[in-house]
């Protein structure tokens, strides 16, 4: 589960697939959020040494292997791009699904 702190947005419940031959992360869930998706994959999948975001922020390369982020949603899989990026307000990530 992804939580949301300080929040009134829901918490999302997520099932999280790792194929290692395909360098593939899936996330199932009903429902997409895009600041709790980029989250996780940002801090949580990047400790396990998989990248799936791309870094704009110019900062040093992040170590760990890249690997595809793949959503499905409502049975529909989508390839889910993430960047991070940098602002004069700090870092963010932004999100896209885009159908298979």
């Amino acid at each position: 589960m992804l939580k949301h702190v300080g929040s009134s947005l829901p918490d999302l419940m997520i099932h999280v697939q790792y194929d290692d031959a395909a360098r593939t992360v899936t996330l199932t869930s009903d429902a997409f959020d895009s600041t709790l998706i980029s989250e996780f994959a940002i801090e949580h999948l990047t400790q396990a040494g998989i990248i799936v975001f791309a870094d704009e922020t110019g900062g040093p390369r992040v170590p760990g292997s890249r690997w595809q982020l793949m959503f499905s949603l409502a049975g529909v899989l989508y390839e889910c791009e993430i960047a991070l990026q940098s602002s004069p307000k700090g870092r963010h990530a932004t999100a896209r699904l885009s159908p298979r």
